[in-house]
Parts: structure tokens; C-alpha cells; sequence
């Protein structure tokens, strides 16, 4: 989709349209530091980069192999979000800021659930006797009974 500069000042009471160009494909959020992956498509640069990180090499949005895992800034989508901001009311600007604080939390407990379930089987690990495995209390010849 072309994304056109023909945003006028939102009337009051009204919200602005956000560009769906303007939404990362993984977070759904505004984006504030727009990157360009292999297949063409714009990111939030800490979502791309997570994805990447976790060993992925497909795209998010259209799941074919990405040839590349350089990322490009996109200045002009930079500029055009930038450019919507200043011109969203009040009330637009602060529920986007309430949802990406809301994302940013969530993202917090889940990472400290998964931490919290490594150390709980560390621990669990640590207090089993040699030579036994898993919760069903065989041992590692295999035999089935505890």
C-alpha cells in the first residue's frame, strides 16, 4: 500500500487514521523506529530484532525465507509516523501510549513466568536422586517402575 501524506488536522473529538503501514506486522503497535527486513516489509526494530534472535529466519508477515537478516532504517515511514503524531489528539496519543505500556508489562511477567518455571526446574532437578528422570520417577534404564 502507498502511504500518502494527505493527513489533515483531526477535527476536535475526532482521532486520527493511523496508516496500516504504520503498524508493526508483530507488535500490531505503532511503530516508532521502523526498520525495512529482507522481504520488504517495515518492523518495529526491537520486534524484528527479537524475532531474529530467537533463531527465525522466515518473515513474520509472509513466512518465506528471508535471504538476509540486515535491517535498513525507514526514514520516510520514521517521518510519516512523526508527522502523524504531531497532528493526533491528546486522547489518540495516549491510549496508543497506555497499550505499548500495557505490551511492555505483559512482556515483563511473561519473561519473569519463564524464568521463574527455569529456576523451579533447576531446583526440582537438583533434589532428584542420581540416575532418575522426569516426573514419573523411572530411572534412566528405562525400567517404568519407580
Amino acid at each position: 500500500p502507498v502511504v500518502t501524506m494527505a493527513f489533515v488536522q483531526a477535527m476536535p473529538g475526532e482521532l486520527l487514521t493511523i496508516p496500516e503501514d504504520a503498524i508493526c506486522p508483530i507488535s500490531q503497535q505503532v511503530m516508532e523506529d521502523p526498520v525495512v527486513c529482507a522481504d520488504g516489509h517495515s518492523y518495529e526494530r526491537a520486534f524484528i530484532q527479537k524475532w531474529l534472535a530467537l533463531g527465525k529466519r522466515s518473515s513474520p508477515k509472509t513466512n518465506m525465507s528471508l535471504a538476509h537478516t540486515t535491517l535498513i532504517p525507514n526514514l520516510n515511514l520514521r517521518s510519516i509516523i512523526e508527522s502523524i503524531k504531531i497532528r493526533m489528539p491528546a486522547i489518540q496519543s495516549e491510549q496508543i501510549k497506555s497499550i505499548k505500556e500495557m505490551q511492555d508489562l505483559e512482556a515483563i511477567v511473561r519473561s519473569l513466568m519463564e524464568d521463574q518455571g527455569k529456576l523451579a526446574v533447576t531446583c526440582i532437578d537438583s533434589q532428584r536422586p542420581p540416575g532418575t528422570t522426569g516426573t514419573t520417577g523411572t530411572t534412566g534404564s528405562g525400567a517404568g517402575a519407580p
